[in-house]
This record gives structure tokens, sequence and C-alpha cells, in this order.
């Protein structure tokens, strides 16, 4: 559904091909090449745009992509995201 995704994207931020590079998203603990894919069609491909999820990002990536719903709040993406750019 087009329009959670422009709410998901305008919560974490959009990807700009042309000033940023991709992050190695399976480097956070539940993010598997599978999900890490999902997330990246979606346009999701950087540790500051996870780092940015709340409780309403992480209900629209489970309406959005339908898999593992809860996965992302219960494993801290966003917490895991904040440490990974903190180092």
């Amino acid at each position: 559904d087009a329009e959670k995704l422009g709410n998901l994207l305008e919560g974490v931020g959009r990807f700009d091909p042309e000033t940023q590079t991709p992050d190695d998203l399976k480097v956070i603990s539940g993010i598997g090449p599978k999900m890490e894919e999902t997330l990246n069609t979606i346009g999701i491909y950087t540790y500051a745009q996870v780092s940015k999820m709340t409780k309403r990002e992480y209900d629209l990536l489970d309406e959005i992509t339908g898999s593992f719903p809860g996965r992302a709040e219960r494993d801290d993406w966003a917490g895991q995201a904040k440490n990974l750019l903190n180092n």
C-alpha cells in the first residue's frame, strides 16, 4: 500500500543513492539476507533509517511486509542500529 510505505519512509527518511551508501543491514540481529532484500525493496538501506524506527514504523513495516510480525520491535532493530552508528 503506497500510503503506508509513504508514512514509513516519512518516519525513517528516504535513501538518496547519490549521497548515501547502503549499510549491511544483516549485521542487525533479526535481519537476514531475505529481510535485507525486502527492506531495500521498500527503500530502507541504512542504519540511520533503521535507528529512527518507533512503534509506528515497526507496525507499518509489519503491515507492508507481512513477514515476521513484531520481529523488528522484539529484536530492537532501532536500538541495534543506533549502537552501530555510535561505533
